[in-house]
């Protein structure tokens, strides 16, 4: 082998030593001038994103940075400083890769695009895809054509500008802008200082980030259930609404469950969502299947990114100790509660027992007195020193919190009935296994006998959902020997000991017809809906439970508009079509079993 020459070996020494030296400062270059231009920081976390003609500016950012963590996307060249410390190298691809680089790290205190852009169009793309990366405070810094003694950028900088004052071009920017608290021209760049924070939305089943998307966070597997088959579930039937005939058995596969412990840091807020360093942690989505992540806290940016209110963003009281999560999506809210709840306490036995100190946190508005929360609570055997009713939002330094056994999502609209296509509509059988032990917590063994066909209705007049000639529908089932129930009317115990005898329970789709999970002996649930209301909890308890499920359509005073969830049709009023359904739910009702 030719021996290495000694100069060429004495100039990598040099050239190496000098990779690693912290520069001289230059105060006046473009980088220092924007470092000072943001809050300071303990140590900065920066992107750097170059093609070949922008590999001396590299050089630039790399010295203002040189004590601090820069991830650099180069095309074309390698950087000469590249070896200096905290300095890591990935190959420039694609926007698309930078974005997804990006969402499996803490959010960047600058994003530096020194491309050289062909156009304001793709200075622009990039914008869109990368400032949501951003941490709050942070800035995004892109190439500028700035002229002599302009006083505002030029090119798509001036029109990302004058986005501000009120013209962005559609939902997105809209959102970028209302983060953006300023746009300056530095030198050649165009700085947009961000101004609030954008959340990377972790749903479950990619909890598997949280690893390096947030490092001061320890997150330990303390438990799993196995994905499970659903295929034997009596058939499921759906009169008049595209096919008045159709029927079907239903199938799906229920995901695989975890129960996560949180160590570090985590903000309880409201509606379920938890946060850690501008990143929603899994238990902020009810849905753990849905095709985008859903926080009811959240408003949407992008799929992957969302807004939280600015109410939340500050300091909260710590609560210390081990939390068990029980936060339902909304408070207080007895249909929430009485189908997430059960489909999270799964995991609690082996975490207490893991843990003998630890609480449940359900959050609860101010004043709020918990009444059929605390009778199921304490059915499934947990005391009152263990539940913490939570009234307003609150740190937690130790979180554990299970995947719920249930996804009953009224968020998607589909071109055919939902009845029909049942993902993302499933249960995992284990859920039944909490039921059980609830059931048995409040059904009184010796109770006398209730009645055999149960009808739940909702007084009219209601804001959400009314029915406009429900007493004429409530006389229909008398007629078959149904007990007009109002579930609210009763405590909790007395509505699981009213349904543990009922072999049909009929009504109104809602929250009352969950106490079908009372509903030891049903075979027929009989649901009447109008075709804007998505939920499909009770064809999931009828499954679940062994029961044929029955729907009668009828059409809403608002009808659906469009492919996504429209809340005022899910909400609207409707009446129940005698003239479409009468017939063939008096011939359901005549089949039934005594």
């Amino acid at each position: 082998m030719t021996p290495r020459n000694p100069a060429r070996r004495a100039f990598g020494y040099a050239l190496s030593r000098w990779r690693r030296r912290p520069p001289a400062p230059a105060s006046s270059a473009a980088p220092d001038v924007i470092r000072r231009a943001l809050p300071e920081r303990d140590g900065w976390r920066v992107v750097l994103l170059a093609d070949r003609p922008a590999r001396w500016h590299v050089q630039q950012w790399l010295r203002t940075f040189f004590h601090d963590d820069v991830l650099v996307f180069s095309a074309g060249f390698t950087p000469s400083r590249s070896r200096q410390p905290g300095v890591t190298l990935k190959r420039l691809t694609g926007l698309p890769a930078v974005a997804a680089e990006l969402r499996t790290r803490p959010p960047a205190d600058l994003v530096v695009d020194l491309r050289t852009a062909p156009d304001d169009d793709a200075q622009r793309d990039a914008w869109r895809r990368l400032f949501v990366s951003v941490a709050a405070d942070g800035a995004y810094v892109h190439r500028d054509l700035a002229r002599q003694g302009a006083p505002r950028p030029n090119g798509w900088a001036r029109a990302v500008a004058a986005l501000t004052e009120g013209t962005p071009a559609d939902d997105l920017e809209r959102a970028l802008v209302a983060a953006t608290g300023e746009v300056r021209a530095v030198s050649g760049y165009a700085v947009h200082l961000k101004s609030r924070a954008h959340y990377l939305k972790v749903p479950d089943r990619r909890a598997d980030v949280l690893g390096t998307r947030a490092p001061e966070l320890s997150v330990e597997l303390m438990d799993t259930v196995p994905a499970a088959e659903v295929t034997d579930a009596p058939a499921a039937h759906g009169y008049d609404w595209d096919d008045p005939t159709g029927s079907t058995t239903l199938r799906f596969t229920a995901p695989a469950a975890s129960m996560r412990h949180y160590r570090g840091p985590v903000h309880i807020l409201s509606h379920a969502a938890a946060v850690h360093d501008s990143t929603l942690l899994p238990p902020s989505f009810g849905y753990p299947t849905a095709p985008v992540p859903l926080s009811v806290l959240a408003t949407d940016v992008t799929n992957d990114y969302a807004t939280i209110p600015t109410s939340f963003e500050r300091e909260l009281p710590r609560v210390s100790g081990d939390i068990f999560d029980l936060n339902p999506a909304y408070h207080a809210h007895f249909g929430h509660f009485i189908t997430e709840v059960p489909a999270k306490l799964w995991g609690w036995d082996a975490a207490k027992a893991a843990h003998p100190g630890l609480r449940a946190m359900l959050r609860v508005p101010p004043r709020y007195e918990p009444t059929y929360e605390r009778e199921l609570l304490y059915a499934y055997g947990l005391r009152e020193e263990d539940i913490l009713w939570q009234p307003e939002p609150a740190r937690v330094d130790s979180f554990i919190s299970c995947t719920p056994l249930w996804q009953a999502h009224d968020r998607f609209v589909a071109p055919t009935p939902q009845w029909k296509d049942h993902e993302p509509h499933w249960f995992h059988p284990a859920v039944k296994d909490a039921w059980a032990r609830i059931r048995s917590g409040l059904i009184d063994p010796g109770r006398t006998p209730g009645p055999r066909r149960l009808f739940v209705t909702r007084p009219t007049g209601m804001r959400h959902r009314d029915c406009r000639n429900a007493p004429a529908v409530e006389a229909l089932f008398e007629e078959y020997g149904f007990t007009v129930v109002r579930p609210e009317h009763h405590t909790l115990a007395d509505q699981a000991n009213l349904f543990a005898d009922a072999t049909a329970v009929a009504g109104f789709g809602g929250s009352g017809m969950f106490n079908l999970l009372f509903a030891e002996q049903v075979r027929d649930v009989i649901v009447l809906n109008h075709e804007a209301y998505r939920a499909r909890n009770e064809h999931l308890y009828a499954a679940a439970l062994g029961a044929r499920s029955h729907t009668y359509w009828s059409t809403p005073d608002i009808p659906q508009r469009g492919t996504k969830h429209d809340p005022d049709a899910f909400h609207s009023a409707w009446a129940f079509d005698f003239a479409r359904n009468e017939g063939a739910l008096r011939a359901t009702l005549a089949a039934l079993d005594s």
